[in-house]
C-alpha cells in the first residue's frame, strides 16, 4: 500500500494540527515504526 495514494501528508498534518497531548503522539510514533520495520522485514 502507498500512502501518498490517501494523501498520508496531508492526513499527517491535520493530525498535527489537533491538539494532540504528547503522551499519546508517543506511542503511536513507536508502534509505527515498529509496524514500518515488520512490514519491511516480512516484504
Amino acid at each position: 500500500m502507498n500512502f501518498t495514494d490517501v494523501g498520508f501528508e496531508e492526513v499527517w498534518i491535520d493530525l498535527r494540527s489537533t491538539e494532540m497531548p504528547v503522551w499519546f503522539w508517543v506511542p503511536v510514533g513507536i508502534a509505527g515504526v515498529a509496524g514500518a520495520v515488520c512490514l519491511n522485514a516480512l516484504a
